[in-house]
């Protein structure tokens, strides 16, 4: 495995295609079984702020977001995703911080995520990132927030 680098919204729709069907299985339940991945492909390299994550031409780690509305309402993150053969390097957790950062500084107060119920390991890295269980929403699914005034510098 290469170095690792990191970009914002550099991925095109093609690249983070290619990445969610590399990481499909590994989404609970798979991210298929919810969405077409072309169709989310094309919104998320549309309209999400991109986190990524890169070994040389390969999109290894994708965090993308929702910040373009307007503060007032909370930043949604929309998928967290790390190739399997990348996850002991920490990577999620960095795009991650980056996004929090990001938010921040565009004015956000609080940023919102879906998990499944069953994955315990996503929600203990959301967890130990700040964030807490704000209620069940549907389908088996957590929502959990972070508000951003607990971040540190």
């Amino acid at each position: 495995m290469s170095d690792v680098c990191y970009r914002h919204n550099a991925a095109d729709e093609q690249s983070v295609l290619r990445h969610l069907i590399q990481c499909d299985a590994s989404f609970e339940p798979p991210l298929s079984s919810r969405v077409s991945l072309d169709q989310y492909a094309m919104k998320l390299a549309r309209f999400a702020d991109r986190f990524e994550a890169w070994s040389e031409e390969q999109l290894v780690g994708l965090v993308a977001a929702y910040l373009n509305e307007q503060p007032t309402k909370p930043g949604f993150i929309s998928s967290v995703s790390v190739l399997p053969s990348y996850r002991t390097k920490s990577i999620g957790a960095g795009l991650l911080t980056h996004c929090l950062r990001t938010a921040r500084t565009k004015g956000f107060d609080v940023v919102e995520l879906d998990v499944a119920s069953s994955d315990e390991r996503a929600q203990r890295t959301y967890r130990r990132l700040g964030f807490h269980d704000k209620n069940n929403t549907h389908d088996g699914f957590i929502r959990m927030s972070i508000n951003l005034s607990s971040l540190h510098e």
